[in-house]
């Protein structure tokens, strides 16, 4: 688990707003999510498919390997069985042709899109500072 976590970014940050847990009492599921990793528990006795948010990318770790198994909907585990799994990037929204920023530069002059290519001050941020080792939280600026 600890070689897990040092190798996953997802889990290496200890923030707390960054975990979301779901779960059903009647079927005797959990599911912790943190980014793109699920740690998925079956609490009941027999196995059973505990449904995710997104598919399985692949299984990270998984107590009973032979018995865990990635399906449409979920993943199916062994009665008391878990799981740490890598779930796929939500999919973003196709974007149609002839819509969005590339149909705005279809029809600007050639002036304006030569202009918006070019960084300005206008439109640069400063690069962010390093972060000191013992800042907690957003305000440590």
């Amino acid at each position: 688990l600890i070689a897990l976590r040092r190798g996953e970014a997802d889990l290496g940050n200890g923030r707390l707003d960054r975990v979301s847990v779901a779960c059903h009492d009647d079927n005797r599921w959990l599911v912790m999510s943190r980014g793109s990793v699920r740690t998925v528990v079956n609490l009941a006795a027999e196995p059973q498919t505990v449904p995710l948010d997104r598919p399985v990318a692949g299984v990270l770790l998984a107590w009973e390997p032979d018995s865990t198994e990635p399906v449409d909907t979920g993943i199916r585990l062994p009665g008391h069985g878990v799981a740490v799994v890598r779930a796929r990037p939500a999919q973003e929204p196709s974007r149609k042709p002839g819509r969005g920023q590339d149909s705005l530069r279809r029809s600007m002059p050639s002036w304006a899109t030569d202009a918006m290519s070019v960084p300005s001050g206008a439109n640069m941020r400063p690069a962010a500072s390093p972060r000191p080792p013992d800042a907690e939280g957003e305000d440590w600026v």
